[in-house]
């Protein structure tokens, strides 16, 4: 869980496509302090639709 969440306006995740190999620039939903102190972590939300039920289809 999170200790706390603050607006990440303006930030932004970038990660690589596995099949293009080209940049994906996914913008962040928040910053998230974890419960222990010990890291900051950037959200992103659920880009790919479906939520926590979504199954991978390989």
């Amino acid at each position: 869980m999170y200790k706390q969440t603050s607006p990440a306006d303006g930030w932004h995740f970038v990660s690589k496509d596995e099949v293009s190999g080209k940049p994906i620039v996914f913008p962040l939903a928040a910053w998230a302090v974890v419960d222990d102190g010990s890291a900051v972590i950037g959200l992103v939300g659920d880009v790919l639709g479906g939520g926590p039920r979504r199954e991978s289809s390989s």
